[in-house]
């Protein structure tokens, strides 16, 4: 990977969030997080700017169990909507990352009750 260009946006918090996005070509511009929203803390977004688009490296909060963190993410995802309005309108936007947006537990595990046998 050494042509590529890597830029790392940690989390403030060990451990925790942190978003990676990694080119060959180098981006016109590079902003780390949405503005002054929490989640700029936790790392989430990266976005680069190209000549023709817009990347969005994001990685989404997850509402928790029991969706006890909705709220925080709610807000998250306002903001997120907010930034991806004003960069639509100037160029198109392609987004990729972890979104933490499913209405199962089917993302990072496997449940033993979703493991299906032939015997």
């Amino acid at each position: 990977m050494s042509d590529y260009k890597t830029t790392l946006f940690p989390s403030k918090r060990v451990n925790y969030g942190g978003t990676l996005a990694a080119t060959r070509n180098p981006p016109l511009s590079i902003v780390k997080g949405l503005g002054p929203i929490k989640h700029d803390e936790d790392g989430r977004v990266i976005t680069l700017e190209f000549d023709n688009i817009y990347l969005v490296n994001a990685y989404f909060p997850f509402a928790g169990e029991k969706l006890i963190k909705l709220d925080s993410k709610v807000k998250f995802l306002v903001g997120f909507e907010e930034r991806i309005k004003a960069l639509k309108a100037r160029k198109p936007v392609v987004i990729c990352g972890d979104l933490n947006i499913a209405h199962r537990d089917i993302g990072d595990w496997t449940p033993a009750s979703l493991i299906h046998s032939d015997s």
